[in-house]
């Protein structure tokens, strides 16, 4: 069912609060696994309030990557995502597995790069693996000595964010019983830095009011997910006045349609005229060998230029 930019932007203006948990459980960390899309009417309601005037009010949607969008160069070595997306964002994502894994590469890269960026510490904070494990005993300990690291090699001046952890609502890593403290440790370690977190679209968010930037991903839905019962206009109707919304695009389910970037930068776009903080952050992830109707972002060339470009125009 195809639906045209004006109706997007008009119908992201909704209310309503409340969360996708139709889907069945996520088989891999990066596509959850497709749900049938029901049609209904769509009834545009009320605009939401905006949020509270602020000093330093937003004045464009940022955009950023998450992950690189090819991984390794010609010579097999990870590729620097600060000169392969030079010109198309302005923030930087930092995870634990970004420059091949190696903190140094991070470091450079974060210096590199210039840009103002998110640093996921999850590495720091629980046991590597997918569990429901509790935080490390030197999780404090260990986030502090990081920040030195960073602090030393002048990298902690560009990073004005920080995620605990990818998707901690997980069913096979929730993390919603130490979530709170891993943020608690969070904002002592890193005063006055912004805590965000990108949550999996499929399962109800755990503590989402403690984040200052909170989004969610969908990749299995069709172009209803920035409409009214939408897994994505719901997840941005959750949002507290004072936070910001991430979205968060990602590839697309060859079985549904999914929204083109130009609509995803139209429904970004709303929000920013609201006063929130925006971000279009596109998962650029590649198709998993076990679900290969789910296209990433770097396995579609088209969908890919057209991030590119969508980019591109909003940073310029």
């Amino acid at each position: 069912m195809t639906r045209t930019l004006t109706s997007i932007a008009a119908l992201a203006l909704l209310t309503g609060c409340s969360s996708d948990t139709s889907a069945p459980a996520s088989t891999t960390p990066t596509a959850s696994t497709p749900v049938t899309q029901q049609p209904g009417t769509v009834t545009p309601l009320p605009t939401p309030a905006a949020p509270p005037a602020t000093t330093t009010a937003p004045h464009r949607v940022d955009t950023s990557f998450f992950g690189v969008l090819d991984g390794v160069d010609e010579h097999g070595l990870p590729r620097i995502q600060a000169a392969e997306t030079a010109g198309m964002v302005t923030r930087l994502w930092v995870t634990p597995w970004s420059f091949g894994g190696d903190e140094a590469a991070q470091i450079a890269g974060i210096n590199a790069a210039g840009l103002p960026t998110t640093l996921d510490v999850s590495a720091h904070l629980w046991e590597p693996g997918d569990n429901a494990s509790g935080l490390r005993y030197d999780a404090r300990q260990r986030l502090e000595a990081y920040r030195a690291r960073l602090e030393a090699a002048g990298a902690l001046a560009h990073v004005d964010a920080i995620s605990p952890i990818d998707e901690p609502n997980l069913d096979y890593r929730d993390k919603s019983g130490s979530i709170v403290a891993a943020v608690a440790i969070i904002r002592d370690v890193f005063p006055g830095l912004r805590v965000r977190c990108i949550f999996a679209g499929y399962r109800a968010p755990c503590s989402p009011e403690i984040f200052d930037d909170i989004g969610a991903d969908s990749y299995q839905g069709g172009d209803n997910v920035l409409l009214q019962g939408g897994v994505i206009n719901n997840f941005a109707q959750r949002l507290l006045p004072h936070q910001g919304l991430i979205l968060v695009p990602g590839g697309a389910d060859t079985r549904y349609r999914q929204p083109t970037p130009s609509e995803w930068v139209s429904y970004a776009q709303v929000h920013l005229a609201l006063g929130r903080r925006v971000e279009l952050c596109a998962f650029a992830w590649r198709t998993p060998a076990d679900q290969p109707v789910l296209k990433g972002i770097c396995d579609q060339p088209a969908l890919r230029a057209a991030y590119e470009a969508a980019f591109r125009n909003l940073t310029a």
